[in-house]
């Protein structure tokens, strides 16, 4: 079973997301913000990341940067999401897709099995 590490502050889409990553075969760690997940990649590696760009208190730009640079993550596929923003350039090259919010369930799944194309049995 595959693991997506899910950052997304806003309770509702998490839990939404959450339940069609689960309900699609994968296990799920949710995390409401960036020191969350920061913490959460000290303890476990998972196959895919889904990061929202606006978070609280740490931005999810500063959560990429974090684990490109500093936890020498760069093998690990990051699909980052927003409502409000085009992600920045370096944003984009050091992440493997971006998913414009509101989007659909099909889109969603569509984007992470891309990711996970092959790895998946």
């Amino acid at each position: 079973m595959k693991t997506v590490l899910l950052v997304e502050d806003e309770y509702d889409l998490q839990q939404a997301v959450k339940g069609l990553l689960e309900d699609d075969g994968y296990e799920v760690i949710a995390c409401g913000s960036g020191e969350e997940a920061l913490e959460a990649l000290e303890g476990s590696r998972p196959d895919l990341m889904l990061l929202d760009l606006m978070l609280p208190y740490m931005s999810g730009d500063e959560v990429l940067e974090t684990v490109r640079c500093k936890l020498k993550l760069d093998g690990l596929p990051v699909i980052v999401m927003s409502a409000v923003r085009t992600p920045k350039d370096e944003v984009v090259a050091r992440s493997q897709g971006f998913l414009k919010k509101p989007f659909s369930a099909d889109r969603l799944l569509s984007a992470v099995r891309k990711q996970l194309e092959g790895a998946r049995r």
